[in-house]
């Protein structure tokens, strides 16, 4: 937690990732009476948001607007009460005030994620709205086995140029391990845009062609940087394995001062701090 908020606080420009791995068994998301009290931290329109939701889906809901709502006091030194929100077209939430952070938030696989990205040119401004970002957070657990019907199933979301290689590396044998990551990869970039647009889905995947992706860019220590032109924009994607199935990718658009920006820092983060946090800002 130290490091996360000495990285808000120290650079006038900064990009964080933070993470939760969400575990079933926590105490805090199964007592009834700590799960209240965890309710209490939040607004009363979320609360009812989360209570429409059952089992696992409540358990998510409830530690991704936790998390949200801590990461953004963190960010910006301000309560919870003091949080001022805006949704934008699409429903896609954003941080509004003077030299305020975007971010976006994604899950998977057991866990749960945010990215903020502040930069120079942000407005300054108490009702200023921060450059846009994208976070999606995508398992290799999701992929099925293998073969030409199952890949043929994806078709319509993959440029000619990405199904292509997706269609060497299944012929050539390479291994499911190694197709799991490419597919996954790519999933997880294309939906990080579709969050930085606000779209979700709704848009033509295929138009989005980031290229190939080789083996040697599976360096669990390593951060995948790829920059693309998509509808006029220089798009700048950063992906990182969080372990060996979950990969989080986050995208944004480039600005001028972008040369001189910081490389993507990730920390994770346990249950019980984020909360014990959340409610001292409450």
């Amino acid at each position: 937690m130290d490091k996360f908020q000495d990285i808000c606080h120290q650079n006038e420009q900064f990009q964080c990732l933070i993470y939760i791995r969400i575990n079933g068994r926590d105490a805090y998301l199964n007592d009834d009476f700590q799960f209240e009290n965890c309710m209490r931290i939040l607004p009363l329109e979320q609360q009812a948001r989360i209570l429409e939701k059952r089992g696992r889906t409540r358990q998510i809901a409830l530690v991704s607007q936790l998390l949200q709502l801590m990461g953004c006091c963190k960010a910006t030194r301000r309560n919870i009460g003091d949080l001022k929100f805006s949704n934008g077209k699409f429903g896609k939430p954003r941080l509004l005030g003077r030299r305020v952070p975007a971010f976006s938030m994604s899950n998977s696989d057991g866990f749960c994620a945010m990215f903020l990205r502040r930069n120079s040119g942000d407005e300054d401004d108490e009702n200023g709205i921060p450059s846009e970002v994208g976070l999606d957070l995508a398992s290799t657990t999701d992929c099925k086995s293998w073969n030409d019907e199952y890949l043929n199933e994806f078709k319509d979301i993959f440029s000619v140029h990405e199904f292509t290689h997706l269609r060497k590396t299944l012929d050539a044998g390479r291994g499911r391990k190694l197709l799991d990551r490419i597919f996954t990869h790519y999933w997880s970039m294309k939906e990080a845009y579709t969050k930085f647009t606000g779209t979700g889905l709704n848009c033509d995947l295929s138009e989005i062609d980031l290229g190939s992706v080789s083996e040697s860019d599976y360096n669990r220590n390593a951060e995948f940087i790829r920059t693309v032109q998509i509808d006029q924009r220089c798009m700048v994607f950063r992906s990182k394995w969080i372990n060996e199935t979950v990969v989080a990718t986050v995208c944004y658009e480039m600005g001028s001062d972008d040369a001189g920006s910081p490389g993507l820092t990730m920390c994770s983060l346990e249950l019980p701090e984020v909360i014990i946090e959340a409610l001292n800002m409450k």
